[in-house]
């Protein structure tokens, strides 16, 4: 498994180290804060029901102790681009009449308005069912469980699905 981490683009080589399992741990705490916020607090779009949208003021109201997820070079390089690799496609889209250098400060951190991040699921990962099915789970994880939701989805909890 540790061979495979260091040849995908995780940005981790000698995973065996103490810093680079650290990086990697970090580095899933923000990749299932980022879907959590997509899953919980988006939307399917009216017109393409096949993504799922969560506006700026949303998106950063939520992001836990996942404080990096604030800043669209890390969002962007880091989160997106694991994303990428198993089929998730997220982007974040700029609305009309915004310019893109307006929509982060010049430290680089997202502003609360004139954007939405939009994810999708790839065919091969099972498009807008596998995407429905996230948010449905997610929705049901955080009803039932509230502040303590967010920990049972990043330990991938399904025991919610046993409960008739």
């Amino acid at each position: 498994m540790l061979a495979n981490l260091e040849k995908s683009s995780l940005g981790l080589k000698d995973t065996d180290t103490f810093a680079q399992q650290h990086k990697l741990i970090n580095r899933k705490a923000h990749v299932f804060r980022f879907i959590w916020i997509l899953g919980n607090y988006g939307e399917f779009e009216k017109d393409k029901i096949t993504n799922l949208v969560v506006d700026a003021k949303m998106y950063l109201a939520n992001r836990g102790n996942e404080k990096t997820l604030a800043i669209w070079s890390f969002v962007n390089k880091v989160v997106i681009k694991i994303l990428s690799e198993f089929g998730v496609c997220c982007e974040r889209v700029v609305s009309k009449g915004v310019k893109i250098e307006d929509l982060t400060t010049g430290t680089g951190y997202l502003r609360k308005k004139g954007w939405v991040m939009r994810i999708s699921f790839e065919e091969k990962i099972g498009s807008m069912d596998a995407l429905k099915a996230l948010q449905t789970y997610i929705r049901k994880l955080d009803k039932r469980y509230g502040s303590r939701a967010f920990i049972r989805f990043r330990k991938v909890d399904m025991r919610i699905f046993l409960d008739i």
